[in-house]
Protein backbone atom coordinates (compact mmCIF):
# COMPACT_ATOMS: atom_id res chain seq x y z
CA UNK A 1 0.00 0.00 0.00
CA UNK A 2 2.93 2.33 0.82
CA UNK A 3 4.17 2.20 -3.03
CA UNK A 4 0.89 4.36 -3.96
CA UNK A 5 2.02 7.40 -2.50
CA UNK A 6 -1.28 8.42 -0.60
CA UNK A 7 -1.45 9.20 3.10
CA UNK A 8 -1.67 6.39 5.28
CA UNK A 9 -3.54 5.47 8.63
CA UNK A 10 -2.24 2.63 10.38
CA UNK A 11 -4.67 1.08 13.18
CA UNK A 12 -4.06 -2.12 15.39
CA UNK A 13 -6.42 -4.11 17.34
CA UNK A 14 -6.11 -5.20 21.29
CA UNK A 15 -5.93 -7.75 23.63
CA UNK A 16 -2.52 -8.25 23.30
CA UNK A 17 0.69 -8.18 26.07
CA UNK A 18 2.42 -4.40 26.23
CA UNK A 19 5.26 -5.88 25.71
CA UNK A 20 4.69 -6.81 22.46
CA UNK A 21 1.87 -4.43 21.40
CA UNK A 22 4.81 -1.74 21.73
CA UNK A 23 7.48 -4.04 19.73
CA UNK A 24 4.98 -4.41 16.37
CA UNK A 25 3.99 -0.82 16.55
CA UNK A 26 7.91 -0.16 16.98
CA UNK A 27 8.87 -2.50 13.94
CA UNK A 28 5.83 -1.36 12.04
CA UNK A 29 6.57 2.46 11.87
CA UNK A 30 9.93 1.50 11.17
CA UNK A 31 8.25 -0.13 7.96
CA UNK A 32 5.84 2.66 7.25
CA UNK A 33 9.05 5.09 7.25
CA UNK A 34 11.41 2.91 5.55
CA UNK A 35 13.77 2.61 8.12
CA UNK A 36 15.85 -0.47 9.57
CA UNK A 37 15.74 -0.36 12.86
CA UNK A 38 18.13 -2.22 14.85
CA UNK A 39 17.12 -5.14 17.30
CA UNK A 40 18.75 -4.17 20.31
CA UNK A 41 16.62 -1.68 22.06
CA UNK A 42 17.96 1.98 23.54
CA UNK A 43 17.99 2.81 26.97
CA UNK A 44 14.05 4.14 27.72
CA UNK A 45 12.05 5.39 30.10
CA UNK A 46 10.01 1.52 29.55
CA UNK A 47 13.04 -0.05 29.22
CA UNK A 48 12.17 -2.79 32.12
CA UNK A 49 8.82 -3.75 29.92
CA UNK A 50 11.58 -5.60 27.35
CA UNK A 51 12.80 -7.62 30.16
CA UNK A 52 14.71 -10.00 29.87
CA UNK A 53 16.43 -10.15 26.29
CA UNK A 54 15.58 -6.13 25.50
CA UNK A 55 15.17 -6.92 21.86
CA UNK A 56 12.66 -5.76 19.37
CA UNK A 57 12.02 -8.96 17.96
CA UNK A 58 12.04 -12.00 20.27
CA UNK A 59 13.38 -15.56 19.04
CA UNK A 60 9.88 -17.80 18.93
CA UNK A 61 9.44 -21.36 18.85
CA UNK A 62 6.41 -22.94 18.02
CA UNK A 63 4.42 -24.62 21.20
CA UNK A 64 2.40 -28.02 20.93
CA UNK A 65 -1.26 -27.69 21.49
CA UNK A 66 -1.76 -29.87 24.38
CA UNK A 67 -5.67 -29.41 24.97
CA UNK A 68 -8.02 -31.91 23.13
CA UNK A 69 -10.59 -31.04 20.67
CA UNK A 70 -13.46 -31.38 23.11
CA UNK A 71 -11.54 -29.29 25.88
CA UNK A 72 -10.25 -26.30 23.61
CA UNK A 73 -14.24 -26.56 22.80
CA UNK A 74 -15.25 -26.83 26.19
CA UNK A 75 -13.45 -23.89 27.21
CA UNK A 76 -14.31 -21.66 24.08
CA UNK A 77 -18.21 -22.44 24.61
CA UNK A 78 -18.80 -19.56 26.96
CA UNK A 79 -17.13 -17.09 24.88
CA UNK A 80 -18.97 -18.06 21.98
CA UNK A 81 -22.35 -17.43 24.10
CA UNK A 82 -20.55 -14.20 24.96
CA UNK A 83 -20.11 -12.64 21.83
CA UNK A 84 -23.28 -14.11 20.01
Amino acid sequence: MKEFGIPMLVLGGGGYTIKNVSRCWTYETGLLLGKDLDNVLPSNDYYEYYAPYYQLHLNVSPHDFDNSRAIAEERAEPEHARIS
